[in-house]
């Protein structure tokens, strides 16, 4: 009976507002687990072709980056898009070629409309296809995910604790981090604080 009466609700949303409707159902699925296999492959996937490549602290990419971000993910698809958002910039690989491995790896079980939100997140997420740096932060808010996955991104390449010699670039670079991570979430809405010398 409780089901039965959860199922008409969602049913109602969804003559409401089908998008609360649709994260609603998500997120269920998620606490079943549905999606775990397809964020096991995409770790998988980026641990594979990131093979080789460091991160600006000289550390494993993927340990050192990818699997922190990844594992900040809010969403199965956030978490997804995290672990894969730096392959189309770092690797020889397309945003449809790893889409392509991901799904035969996942038995093609990712699904419309789930797979297009996921590519134009990666493709968002792709600064290699945007003219400035200034027009890549900008569309940033196109997406949801593209949004939540670039604030965790940005979070952890703000950590300078993990440069044990920070240089004057990596203080440059680490300014431009913090102007663009307030330009994506005042995106979001208004923003009350400023960034001081000590953060």
């Amino acid at each position: 009976m409780g089901e039965e009466l959860y199922l008409k609700l969602l049913n109602y949303l969804e003559s409401i507002d089908s998008t609360l409707s649709r994260d609603i159902r998500e997120g269920n699925d998620e606490l079943l687990a549905k999606y775990d296999d397809i964020i096991e492959e995409a770790k998988k996937l980026a641990k594979e072709i990131h093979n080789g490549l460091f991160d600006k602290a000289g550390i494993d990419y993927f340990s050192g980056h990818l699997s922190i971000v990844g594992d900040s993910g809010c969403t199965w698809k956030d978490k997804v898009v995290s672990y894969l958002h730096d392959a189309a910039e770092d690797t020889q690989y397309s945003v449809e070629q790893i889409l392509e491995i991901l799904q035969t790896r996942c038995n093609n079980k990712i699904v419309q409309p789930h797979l297009s939100e996921i590519r134009d997140a990666l493709n968002l997420l792709n600064s290699e296809t945007a003219t400035s740096r200034e027009e890549y932060i900008s569309r940033i808010k196109n997406s949801r995910i593209a949004t939540r996955v670039k604030l965790n991104d940005l979070t952890h390449n703000m950590d300078i604790s993990r440069i044990p010699e920070p240089t004057a670039k990596d203080m440059e670079r680490l300014k431009r981090y913090k102007k663009e991570y307030r330009t994506i979430l005042e995106y979001l809405g208004p923003v009350n604080w400023e960034w001081n010398n000590s953060d």
